[in-house]
């Protein structure tokens, strides 16, 4: 009986152990430390007097990693040393070693950490017990990467992995991936952290909630590092709401640090400011510093670059004050927004300094993104302090690194979201190249024009060029058919959205959009990423500028510009020679624009005239006796210039642009330059989509949320005209449906017109789309990725809807529009508009553009003689400034109608000759006398 009693005593004890540190862990789990430790104060002297060493040993390990939180280093370490000197357990004395490293870790001590990490990984292999192979590789991927040795920690998250499948375990399958994912992001090798990323998002699907906030944590880091920064501020707000969902606030404060940087990166200084400071409140909460220093670093930066030095100033102390014993890895991200902050104070020689520092630690962790961030850094200053050559040296490095980290990446449109916001290492050389210009024409200002095309619409190129490929590689055109079965699932879902009407089933059917979206964009990496033939392809190089000038006819004009948040700078050059001069920086570019788009839309002629002669007078003033006897003018626009109505400008002299010469706009001399590489055969004249009339393309508007479309009751006069005027082999296709476009016949045609509704999505560009006819299981929406698909070899492409030049602005890269999506498909050129056009004023200019087109002229010479002739018709801009022509605009239009006329009669010859003689002979006849 005493056995017994003695027994069921032991049972409860333990039970109640059990119970006690159950509870002290979810309050450490919850950053909830301090009442953690206080619960353990009164258990760890219980389970002492009751001789459960192991339950101490428990306890004690929770004491350390909760004094580890509050920063108490010795106190943490002498708690982990009691607990492995309490349990012989291997897996006790394993998880002691482990945390005894990770406070070696937390003092910068990572060979002593080191040391530490192999007798646990000694245990281990005794042992063969996977759940503690797991916990160790974890901690020594976390040394690796503190030690520098990026290579060596994605090699320890393997055996994660590997160890997380021999045991069947989801968690630490999750873990392995997440942890990789950021190893290999620190490589540079964005690409596999991105599949890395994608898979244990996947994974934690089926997850508790803390794997999910976990794992969704992992991929916004991608994301953001990718900038894809709309996606990762989707996903930066669903791991805010699962880590509250799983009680666990330092995940909140964490993922709230994240989404700073992200609203930081997209310029929304007050946004992300909130979020700081929210992340700030919770770590004084949970009595934690978590990542206190780097996040009081970057507040410091916000604030500097919202113009508030003194609170810069005042974060940026608090930020080094607790930096102290900062891990090495940790410590980059600190040092370099403080060195930022440094500049942005006109301090450039403390900004060298920590720079420098920052260059050295990343260079010793092989942090290949770090490295190209202090080399730009040290570029700055060397700037600001007037050094140019040593400026340009860094800077020269720091954008060869970022270009080899770009071409890892298996998709060019990953591509261009990777360099919009790392195309300020171009921005940062072009200037150190000028500064050293002494002529307009030097090596110098060269150079700067040939670094400027390097970091331009380098992700359209590459797509152009994989297009070209297609053809001729059945692995592309593999690609290209998963592509496209991806795409049409997308469209069955937003088929099934047009035509739900209940509100809480349409926001079901968006989140299912959301996630196919994301699924199609892993289907297509991986694709990519696994074929060796576009590891092969041999990408375009950027355009110097003797090929530019080569690609110059004598009759026109290029001038590209680059905009930049100091200065900005335009080059304009001829096959004779080149000028290049600098601008006002980019803010005062944009209200200019603002201004004359204002003025073209809404204003007088009067207005238009002030506005646009200030404008011209900025932008081409400089270059006017190099432009003056040009009859064709290309534009190379950036940043804000991408949504300038070119048509609407008066000339230097006050007369309109228009009347002296053609304008056209390209995304880059690279780009153009492939496009006049294509070569098109003998083809028929003109196919025509159209909306059908009295209809706004069904419910297809609802995809967007929208209201009715108004009907586009001219659209179908509008193509039969241009069918009519165009003559010789032309076809009308009404109403118009997607599977119209996607038959191989389309593509014969010289011009694709569509007179239809556009609806444009800046924030999510893939949506943006065409709206036609709904049909089988066609949604009716004629997206993005789906025009961007199509194999067509179309002279030109006329979108005679509204907004459809316009898109999301991508630095670097322009704007992802319906225009740009018809150029990567395969058009030279693309007429589309720069606002809303009535349906009237778009009927009247096309069917002028027509007329002039068919007499053989090329496309931006048909369109600014249709718009000289509204300009004389309907005066007001905006009626017929809204249209721009961009890509090559140099090839005939259409086939000459008196060309077409003479064909189609050929056959007739004889019998009219013989015709004209009977006629001859009669009138002689006629006057013989009698």
């Amino acid at each position: 009986m005493c056995a017994i009693v003695a027994l069921v005593c032991l049972s409860g004890r333990m039970q109640a152990s059990s119970n006690v540190l159950d509870e002290a862990r979810a309050l450490a789990g919850g950053g909830r430390h301090k009442e953690a430790l206080a619960l353990l104060a009164v258990a760890v002297p219980q389970f002492a007097q009751a001789g459960d060493r192991d339950a101490e040993a428990e306890a004690e390990l929770l004491r350390s990693t909760s004094l580890r939180a509050l920063a108490d280093r010795p106190a943490a370490m002498q708690a982990a040393e009691r607990a492995l000197s309490l349990s012989a357990a291997a897996s006790l004395q394993v998880r002691a070693l482990t945390q005894m490293a990770r406070i070696h870790s937390d003092g910068g001590q990572e060979l002593a950490a080191s040391g530490l990490l192999t007798r646990a990984r000694e245990l281990v292999d005794k042992s063969g017990d996977a759940k503690l192979a797991m916990q160790v590789g974890e901690a020594r991927a976390a040394n690796a990467r503190a030690l520098g040795n990026g290579v060596e920690a994605v090699g320890a998250f393997d055996d994660v992995i590997a160890a997380a499948d021999r045991a069947n375990s989801l968690d630490y399958s999750i873990r392995g991936r997440t942890g990789r994912s950021t190893a290999l992001l620190g490589l540079g090798r964005f690409d596999e952290a991105l599949a890395d990323g994608e898979r244990a998002f996947t994974l934690a699907a089926r997850a508790p909630v803390r794997l999910r906030a976990s794992a969704t944590f992992a991929l916004a880091q991608v994301h953001a590092h990718l900038w894809n920064l709309d996606r990762a501020a989707e996903l930066w707000e669903q791991s805010i709401a699962l880590y509250r969902e799983a009680g666990l606030q330092i995940g909140v404060a964490l993922s709230l640090r994240q989404s700073m940087d992200t609203w930081f990166a997209l310029r929304d200084f007050d946004r992300a400011l909130a979020d700081g400071s929210a992340a700030l409140a919770l770590y004084a909460r949970a009595g934690s510093q978590g990542s206190l220093p780097d996040t009081l670093a970057r507040l410091a930066l916000i604030q500097a670059r919202r113009g508030d030095l003194a609170q810069a100033a005042d974060l940026a102390a608090r930020a080094r004050a607790v930096s102290a014993g900062v891990p090495a890895r940790r410590l980059v991200f600190i040092e370099n927004d403080l060195g930022l902050v440094e500049l942005f104070s006109s301090r450039p020689d403390r900004a060298a300094a920590m720079f420098a520092r920052v260059l050295t630690a990343a260079r010793d962790q092989g942090d290949a993104e770090y490295e190209w961030r202090a080399l730009y850094g040290l570029g700055r200053a060397a700037l600001a302090q007037q050094r140019a050559p040593e400026a340009q040296a860094h800077l020269e490095t720091a954008a060869a690194l970022v270009d080899r980290m770009r071409m890892a990446l298996p998709a060019p449109a990953q591509r261009g979201s990777f360099m919009s916001q790392r195309v300020m290492v171009h921005e940062a050389l072009i200037d150190a190249l000028m500064a050293r210009s002494t002529a307009p024409d030097d090596w110098f200002a060269r150079r700067a024009f040939d670094v400027a095309e390097t970091a331009r619409a380098r992700a359209l190129a590459d797509q152009l060029a994989e297009a070209d490929s297609r053809n001729s590689s059945p692995e592309l055109q593999q690609i290209a058919a998963q592509e496209a079965a991806s795409s049409r699932r997308l469209s069955a879902i937003q088929k099934a959205l047009a035509a739900e009407h209940d509100a809480s089933r349409r926001e079901g059917l968006l989140a299912t959009l959301s996630q196919a979206e994301q699924e199609h964009d892993s289907l297509i990496a991986r694709a990519r990423r696994d074929n060796p033939r576009r590891a092969s392809m041999a990408w375009p190089r950027p355009a110097t500028t003797a090929a530019a000038r080569s690609l110059v006819r004598p009759e026109e004009a290029i001038v590209a510009f680059a905009l930049g948040d100091e200065q900005s700078w335009a080059w304009a050059m001829r096959s004779s020679g080149l000028v290049a001069y600098r601008l006002p920086p980019a803010r005062e570019i944009d209200e200019l624009v603002k201004q004359v788009r204002r003025a073209a839309m809404q204003g007088s002629a009067d207005d238009l005239q002030r506005a646009g002669g200030a404008a011209v007078r900025a932008l081409f003033g400089p270059a006017a006796s190099l432009l003056r006897d040009a009859t064709r003018l290309i534009v190379i626009p950036d940043g804000s210039l991408q949504r300038l109505p070119l048509a609407a400008l008066p000339d230097v002299d006050g007369r309109w642009m228009i009347e002296r010469r053609a304008l056209s706009t390209a995304p880059s001399v690279t780009v153009l330059a492939s496009l006049r590489q294509q070569q098109s055969g003998p083809r028929r004249q003109l196919l025509a989509f159209a909306a059908p009339r009295g209809s706004a393309a069904g419910g297809a508007p609802r995809v967007r949320g929208e209201g009715a479309l108004p009907v586009l009751a001219n659209a179908e006069f509008e193509a039969r005209e241009a069918v009519s005027l165009a003559r010789g082999d032309s076809a009308l296709r009404l109403p118009a449906r997607e599977q119209d476009l996607k038959e191989a016949s389309a593509a014969s045609y010289r011009v694709l017109h569509f007179a239809a509704h556009a609806l444009v999505d800046e924030r999510v560009p893939r949506r943006s789309a065409i709206l036609v006819e709904p049909a089988g299981d066609d949604d009716g929406l004629l997206q993005l990725n789906e025009i961007a698909h199509l194999q067509l070899d179309s002279p030109l492409v006329v979108l005679a809807a509204c907004r459809s030049q316009m898109g999301r602005a991508l630095r670097g890269e322009g704007l992802l529009s319906l225009s740009r999506a018809f150029l990567q498909a395969g058009a030279r050129g693309v007429v589309a508009s720069l606002w809303d056009v009535a349906d009237t004023d778009s009927r009247r200019l096309m069917r002028a553009f027509y007329e002039h087109a068919r007499t053989g002229v090329a496309a931006d010479e048909a369109l600014r003689l249709a718009q000289l002739d509204q300009l004389r018709r309907a005066g007001r801009p905006a009626r017929w400034a809204a249209f721009v022509v961009s890509g090559d605009a140099s090839a005939q239009t259409l086939e000459p109608q008196a060309a077409a006329r003479g064909t189609r009669y050929a056959a007739a010859g004889p019998i009219l000759f013989l015709l004209a003689g009977t006629l001859a002979i009669i009138g002689r006849r006629a006057i013989v006398p009698r």
